[in-house]
Protein backbone atom coordinates (compact mmCIF):
# COMPACT_ATOMS: atom_id res chain seq x y z
CA UNK A 1 0.00 0.00 0.00
CA UNK A 2 1.96 3.33 -0.76
CA UNK A 3 1.51 6.94 1.03
CA UNK A 4 -1.60 7.90 -0.86
CA UNK A 5 -3.74 4.65 -0.03
CA UNK A 6 -2.03 4.81 3.49
CA UNK A 7 -3.47 8.49 4.09
CA UNK A 8 -7.29 7.97 2.76
CA UNK A 9 -7.35 4.66 4.56
CA UNK A 10 -5.84 6.29 8.21
CA UNK A 11 -7.57 10.02 8.22
CA UNK A 12 -11.14 10.70 8.17
CA UNK A 13 -11.61 13.42 5.76
CA UNK A 14 -15.10 14.47 7.66
CA UNK A 15 -12.83 14.87 11.19
CA UNK A 16 -9.96 16.54 9.35
CA UNK A 17 -12.35 18.93 8.09
CA UNK A 18 -13.66 19.34 11.86
CA UNK A 19 -10.27 19.95 12.64
CA UNK A 20 -9.40 22.62 10.06
CA UNK A 21 -12.72 24.17 9.51
CA UNK A 22 -14.90 23.26 12.67
CA UNK A 23 -18.36 22.15 13.69
CA UNK A 24 -20.19 21.53 9.91
CA UNK A 25 -23.76 21.42 9.44
CA UNK A 26 -24.69 17.50 9.54
CA UNK A 27 -26.36 16.30 6.48
CA UNK A 28 -27.43 12.78 4.89
CA UNK A 29 -23.85 11.72 5.13
CA UNK A 30 -22.35 14.75 4.11
CA UNK A 31 -21.40 17.57 6.21
CA UNK A 32 -21.63 21.40 4.64
CA UNK A 33 -19.59 24.39 5.58
CA UNK A 34 -18.93 27.98 4.06
CA UNK A 35 -16.58 27.07 1.61
CA UNK A 36 -13.27 28.91 2.84
CA UNK A 37 -11.76 29.32 -0.89
CA UNK A 38 -14.16 31.74 -1.90
CA UNK A 39 -14.83 33.42 1.62
CA UNK A 40 -18.48 32.12 1.01
CA UNK A 41 -20.47 34.34 3.08
CA UNK A 42 -24.34 32.93 2.73
CA UNK A 43 -24.89 29.48 2.03
CA UNK A 44 -22.85 26.29 2.35
CA UNK A 45 -21.40 25.17 -0.86
CA UNK A 46 -18.98 23.09 0.55
CA UNK A 47 -20.20 19.37 1.19
CA UNK A 48 -18.15 16.91 2.61
CA UNK A 49 -18.55 13.28 1.48
CA UNK A 50 -16.86 10.05 3.33
CA UNK A 51 -14.29 10.07 0.54
CA UNK A 52 -14.29 13.47 -0.92
CA UNK A 53 -15.12 16.94 -0.56
CA UNK A 54 -16.48 19.46 -3.00
CA UNK A 55 -17.38 22.83 -3.76
CA UNK A 56 -20.85 23.68 -5.56
CA UNK A 57 -20.11 27.83 -5.71
CA UNK A 58 -17.98 29.43 -7.00
CA UNK A 59 -14.52 28.10 -6.68
CA UNK A 60 -15.75 24.37 -8.05
CA UNK A 61 -12.81 23.14 -6.15
CA UNK A 62 -12.86 19.45 -4.83
CA UNK A 63 -10.63 16.56 -4.14
CA UNK A 64 -9.25 14.55 -1.17
CA UNK A 65 -7.81 14.89 2.17
CA UNK A 66 -4.42 15.64 0.64
CA UNK A 67 -6.10 18.57 -2.10
CA UNK A 68 -7.89 19.50 1.10
CA UNK A 69 -4.40 20.64 3.05
CA UNK A 70 -2.40 21.88 0.25
CA UNK A 71 -5.71 24.61 -0.27
CA UNK A 72 -6.00 25.12 3.31
CA UNK A 73 -2.53 25.92 4.43
CA UNK A 74 -0.94 26.69 0.57
CA UNK A 75 1.23 24.19 0.80
CA UNK A 76 2.53 21.80 -2.20
CA UNK A 77 1.50 18.70 -2.18
CA UNK A 78 4.36 16.94 -0.54
CA UNK A 79 4.18 19.47 2.23
CA UNK A 80 0.22 18.39 2.43
CA UNK A 81 1.44 14.65 2.27
CA UNK A 82 4.08 15.79 5.25
CA UNK A 83 1.68 17.37 7.51
CA UNK A 84 -0.93 14.49 7.25
CA UNK A 85 1.72 11.96 8.26
CA UNK A 86 2.84 14.30 11.44
CA UNK A 87 -0.29 14.84 12.47
CA UNK A 88 -2.41 11.21 11.98
CA UNK A 89 0.22 8.98 11.81
CA UNK A 90 1.44 6.67 14.80
CA UNK A 91 -1.06 7.89 17.22
CA UNK A 92 -0.64 11.40 16.91
CA UNK A 93 -3.24 14.19 18.15
CA UNK A 94 -3.75 16.12 14.71
CA UNK A 95 -2.89 19.39 15.52
CA UNK A 96 -1.46 22.44 13.13
CA UNK A 97 1.65 23.25 14.67
CA UNK A 98 3.33 21.81 11.41
CA UNK A 99 2.51 24.49 9.31
CA UNK A 100 1.28 27.92 10.21
CA UNK A 101 -2.25 28.16 8.73
CA UNK A 102 -3.37 30.95 6.16
CA UNK A 103 -4.43 33.66 8.08
CA UNK A 104 -8.05 35.58 6.92
CA UNK A 105 -7.36 38.48 5.69
CA UNK A 106 -10.88 40.78 6.07
CA UNK A 107 -11.32 41.51 2.32
CA UNK A 108 -10.88 45.49 1.74
CA UNK A 109 -13.85 46.59 0.53
CA UNK A 110 -14.50 48.38 -2.72
CA UNK A 111 -15.16 52.40 -2.50
CA UNK A 112 -18.90 53.23 -2.68
CA UNK A 113 -19.09 54.52 -6.60
CA UNK A 114 -19.72 58.15 -6.80
CA UNK A 115 -21.25 60.02 -9.53
CA UNK A 116 -18.58 62.65 -11.57
CA UNK A 117 -18.26 66.38 -10.30
CA UNK A 118 -20.77 68.38 -11.06
CA UNK A 119 -19.10 70.81 -13.35
CA UNK A 120 -18.61 67.33 -15.42
CA UNK A 121 -22.74 66.24 -15.11
CA UNK A 122 -23.46 70.01 -16.19
CA UNK A 123 -21.23 69.62 -19.37
CA UNK A 124 -22.57 66.00 -20.00
CA UNK A 125 -26.18 67.09 -19.84
CA UNK A 126 -25.55 69.81 -22.48
CA UNK A 127 -24.07 67.21 -24.87
CA UNK A 128 -26.96 64.62 -23.98
CA UNK A 129 -29.87 67.29 -24.62
CA UNK A 130 -27.66 68.21 -28.00
CA UNK A 131 -27.57 64.95 -28.93
CA UNK A 132 -31.26 64.07 -28.60
CA UNK A 133 -32.36 67.15 -30.73
CA UNK A 134 -30.10 65.95 -33.31
CA UNK A 135 -31.26 62.09 -33.35
CA UNK A 136 -34.93 63.73 -34.01
CA UNK A 137 -33.23 66.25 -36.68
CA UNK A 138 -32.71 65.67 -41.05
CA UNK A 139 -28.86 65.10 -39.32
CA UNK A 140 -30.33 62.01 -37.39
CA UNK A 141 -32.48 59.80 -39.72
CA UNK A 142 -30.23 57.16 -40.16
CA UNK A 143 -29.31 56.89 -36.22
CA UNK A 144 -32.94 56.94 -35.66
CA UNK A 145 -34.18 54.61 -38.42
CA UNK A 146 -31.66 51.92 -36.54
CA UNK A 147 -32.84 52.26 -33.44
CA UNK A 148 -36.31 51.29 -35.12
CA UNK A 149 -35.28 48.45 -36.68
CA UNK A 150 -33.57 46.95 -33.72
CA UNK A 151 -36.68 47.01 -32.19
CA UNK A 152 -36.94 49.86 -30.14
CA UNK A 153 -40.01 52.62 -30.03
CA UNK A 154 -39.94 55.92 -30.40
CA UNK A 155 -41.62 56.18 -26.84
CA UNK A 156 -38.46 54.01 -25.29
CA UNK A 157 -35.71 56.16 -27.08
CA UNK A 158 -37.44 59.14 -25.93
CA UNK A 159 -37.87 57.79 -22.32
CA UNK A 160 -34.19 56.83 -22.53
CA UNK A 161 -32.75 59.99 -23.92
CA UNK A 162 -30.79 58.71 -26.81
CA UNK A 163 -29.30 60.94 -29.12
CA UNK A 164 -26.83 61.12 -31.68
CA UNK A 165 -23.87 63.01 -32.66
CA UNK A 166 -23.60 63.20 -36.28
CA UNK A 167 -19.97 63.02 -38.01
CA UNK A 168 -18.00 60.38 -39.55
CA UNK A 169 -17.29 56.99 -37.22
CA UNK A 170 -13.79 57.29 -36.44
CA UNK A 171 -14.42 61.15 -35.65
CA UNK A 172 -14.54 62.78 -32.33
CA UNK A 173 -15.98 66.48 -31.79
CA UNK A 174 -15.11 69.41 -28.73
CA UNK A 175 -18.72 69.53 -27.30
CA UNK A 176 -18.91 71.89 -23.97
CA UNK A 177 -14.88 71.47 -23.74
CA UNK A 178 -16.12 67.66 -23.68
CA UNK A 179 -14.06 65.08 -26.67
CA UNK A 180 -17.09 63.42 -27.88
CA UNK A 181 -17.13 60.41 -30.11
CA UNK A 182 -19.32 60.40 -33.08
CA UNK A 183 -22.62 58.19 -33.07
CA UNK A 184 -25.28 57.21 -30.93
CA UNK A 185 -25.58 58.80 -27.33
CA UNK A 186 -26.94 56.23 -24.46
CA UNK A 187 -26.64 58.25 -21.00
CA UNK A 188 -26.25 56.05 -17.84
CA UNK A 189 -28.55 58.08 -15.39
CA UNK A 190 -28.92 56.70 -11.45
CA UNK A 191 -29.95 58.88 -8.65
CA UNK A 192 -31.00 61.36 -10.53
CA UNK A 193 -27.19 61.89 -11.67
CA UNK A 194 -25.63 61.45 -14.94
CA UNK A 195 -23.14 59.20 -14.57
CA UNK A 196 -21.81 58.71 -17.93
CA UNK A 197 -22.32 58.73 -21.64
CA UNK A 198 -21.87 55.68 -23.96
CA UNK A 199 -21.84 55.86 -27.54
CA UNK A 200 -22.11 53.91 -30.26
CA UNK A 201 -20.28 54.13 -33.36
CA UNK A 202 -22.11 53.46 -36.58
CA UNK A 203 -18.78 51.33 -37.98
CA UNK A 204 -15.20 50.32 -36.82
CA UNK A 205 -13.75 47.68 -34.69
CA UNK A 206 -14.22 49.00 -31.40
CA UNK A 207 -18.12 49.83 -31.38
CA UNK A 208 -18.86 51.55 -28.03
CA UNK A 209 -16.62 54.27 -26.24
CA UNK A 210 -17.52 56.76 -23.32
CA UNK A 211 -17.51 60.40 -23.03
CA UNK A 212 -14.01 60.70 -21.23
CA UNK A 213 -14.81 61.44 -17.60
CA UNK A 214 -18.03 59.48 -16.67
CA UNK A 215 -17.98 57.24 -14.04
CA UNK A 216 -20.43 53.98 -15.23
CA UNK A 217 -17.98 51.13 -14.04
CA UNK A 218 -19.87 49.15 -11.80
CA UNK A 219 -22.97 51.18 -12.45
CA UNK A 220 -26.79 49.60 -13.18
CA UNK A 221 -28.33 50.98 -16.28
CA UNK A 222 -31.12 52.88 -15.25
CA UNK A 223 -31.15 52.13 -11.29
CA UNK A 224 -33.46 54.89 -10.88
CA UNK A 225 -36.27 52.77 -12.35
CA UNK A 226 -35.57 49.50 -10.27
CA UNK A 227 -38.69 48.72 -7.97
CA UNK A 228 -38.77 46.96 -5.26
CA UNK A 229 -39.89 43.25 -4.78
CA UNK A 230 -39.86 43.02 -8.75
CA UNK A 231 -37.45 40.47 -10.33
CA UNK A 232 -34.46 42.38 -11.99
CA UNK A 233 -33.27 40.77 -15.44
CA UNK A 234 -29.79 41.80 -16.30
CA UNK A 235 -29.07 42.19 -19.78
CA UNK A 236 -25.23 42.62 -21.80
CA UNK A 237 -26.07 45.86 -22.96
CA UNK A 238 -28.12 48.76 -23.42
CA UNK A 239 -30.66 48.05 -26.01
CA UNK A 240 -31.01 44.60 -24.76
CA UNK A 241 -32.20 46.30 -21.62
CA UNK A 242 -34.29 48.81 -23.49
CA UNK A 243 -35.97 45.97 -24.83
CA UNK A 244 -36.38 44.04 -21.81
CA UNK A 245 -38.03 47.28 -20.14
CA UNK A 246 -40.31 47.88 -23.22
CA UNK A 247 -41.72 45.04 -23.17
CA UNK A 248 -41.80 43.60 -19.68
CA UNK A 249 -41.96 46.85 -17.74
CA UNK A 250 -45.01 45.24 -15.73
CA UNK A 251 -43.27 41.87 -14.81
CA UNK A 252 -39.85 42.84 -14.23
CA UNK A 253 -37.06 45.43 -13.96
CA UNK A 254 -34.73 45.63 -16.68
CA UNK A 255 -30.52 46.94 -16.27
CA UNK A 256 -27.72 45.91 -17.63
CA UNK A 257 -23.66 46.40 -16.79
CA UNK A 258 -22.26 47.93 -20.12
CA UNK A 259 -20.70 44.64 -21.71
CA UNK A 260 -20.13 41.05 -20.88
CA UNK A 261 -16.46 42.25 -19.82
CA UNK A 262 -17.80 44.40 -16.92
CA UNK A 263 -19.38 42.10 -14.33
CA UNK A 264 -18.78 44.16 -11.31
CA UNK A 265 -21.22 45.18 -9.50
CA UNK A 266 -20.04 48.50 -6.85
CA UNK A 267 -21.54 47.92 -3.93
CA UNK A 268 -23.69 50.95 -3.64
CA UNK A 269 -25.77 49.38 -5.76
CA UNK A 270 -26.22 46.57 -3.70
CA UNK A 271 -29.48 47.76 -1.88
CA UNK A 272 -31.35 47.44 -5.18
CA UNK A 273 -30.36 43.99 -5.39
CA UNK A 274 -31.45 43.14 -2.09
CA UNK A 275 -35.17 44.44 -3.08
CA UNK A 276 -35.51 41.73 -5.48
CA UNK A 277 -36.83 38.25 -5.27
CA UNK A 278 -35.40 37.33 -8.17
CA UNK A 279 -31.88 37.98 -10.15
CA UNK A 280 -31.98 37.14 -13.84
CA UNK A 281 -28.37 37.06 -16.30
CA UNK A 282 -29.94 37.10 -19.30
CA UNK A 283 -26.80 37.36 -21.26
CA UNK A 284 -25.77 36.25 -25.07
CA UNK A 285 -25.11 32.57 -25.81
CA UNK A 286 -21.43 33.18 -26.82
CA UNK A 287 -18.53 32.86 -24.79
CA UNK A 288 -18.20 36.12 -23.94
CA UNK A 289 -22.27 35.53 -22.42
CA UNK A 290 -21.69 32.64 -20.55
CA UNK A 291 -18.54 34.33 -19.17
CA UNK A 292 -20.56 37.01 -17.72
CA UNK A 293 -23.05 34.51 -16.48
CA UNK A 294 -20.32 32.87 -14.86
CA UNK A 295 -19.37 36.01 -13.20
CA UNK A 296 -22.42 37.32 -11.59
CA UNK A 297 -23.43 34.05 -10.18
CA UNK A 298 -19.61 34.24 -8.74
CA UNK A 299 -20.78 37.41 -7.14
CA UNK A 300 -24.12 35.96 -5.83
CA UNK A 301 -25.42 32.77 -5.94
CA UNK A 302 -29.11 34.92 -6.28
CA UNK A 303 -28.25 35.20 -9.87
CA UNK A 304 -30.58 32.52 -11.94
CA UNK A 305 -29.45 31.68 -16.11
CA UNK A 306 -31.67 32.23 -19.06
CA UNK A 307 -31.20 32.06 -22.32
CA UNK A 308 -33.17 32.99 -25.54
CA UNK A 309 -33.87 30.77 -28.18
CA UNK A 310 -31.79 29.21 -30.61
CA UNK A 311 -28.95 31.44 -29.17
CA UNK A 312 -30.29 35.33 -29.81
CA UNK A 313 -30.09 38.34 -28.10
CA UNK A 314 -32.93 40.36 -26.77
CA UNK A 315 -33.64 42.69 -29.55
CA UNK A 316 -32.87 39.37 -32.16
CA UNK A 317 -35.40 37.28 -30.56
CA UNK A 318 -38.10 40.05 -30.11
CA UNK A 319 -37.60 41.20 -33.71
CA UNK A 320 -38.46 36.95 -34.74
CA UNK A 321 -41.60 37.27 -33.13
CA UNK A 322 -43.74 39.16 -35.20
CA UNK A 323 -43.60 42.21 -37.41
CA UNK A 324 -46.34 43.38 -35.59
CA UNK A 325 -44.90 45.21 -32.64
CA UNK A 326 -47.43 44.71 -30.52
CA UNK A 327 -47.54 41.26 -30.86
CA UNK A 328 -43.60 41.24 -30.24
CA UNK A 329 -44.15 43.12 -27.33
CA UNK A 330 -46.96 40.51 -26.40
CA UNK A 331 -44.89 37.72 -27.06
CA UNK A 332 -41.40 38.23 -25.50
CA UNK A 333 -43.17 39.42 -22.13
CA UNK A 334 -44.98 35.88 -22.57
CA UNK A 335 -41.17 34.31 -22.98
CA UNK A 336 -40.12 36.41 -20.07
CA UNK A 337 -42.93 35.34 -18.15
CA UNK A 338 -42.57 31.41 -18.43
CA UNK A 339 -38.90 31.62 -17.59
CA UNK A 340 -39.70 33.30 -14.34
CA UNK A 341 -42.11 30.75 -13.50
CA UNK A 342 -39.76 27.90 -14.22
CA UNK A 343 -36.71 30.18 -12.27
CA UNK A 344 -39.48 30.49 -8.78
CA UNK A 345 -40.69 26.49 -9.69
CA UNK A 346 -36.79 25.29 -9.52
CA UNK A 347 -35.74 27.31 -6.01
Amino acid sequence: MDMYDEIKNRVDLQQLLETLLGKGKAGNGYVSYKCPFHQEENGRSLICYKHHWECYGACKMKGDQITFVEHHFSVSHKGAVQWLVDNYFNGNRPTTNSYKPQQKTEKRQKPVSEPPPIEWQNQATAVKNLAIDNLHSKDGKRALDYLLNRGLTISTIIHAEIGYIPGHYTEWKKLESLNVPCGITIPWTANGEIWGIKVRRASGDIRYHQIGGGNIKGCLFRADEIEAGRPIVFSEGEFDSLIVWQSALHLVNATCLGSSSNTSINRRWYPLLATSPLLISAMDSDKAGQDANNALIAISNSFKPIIYPDGMDANEFYLSISKSRWKAIAGFSQWLESQIHQLKEST
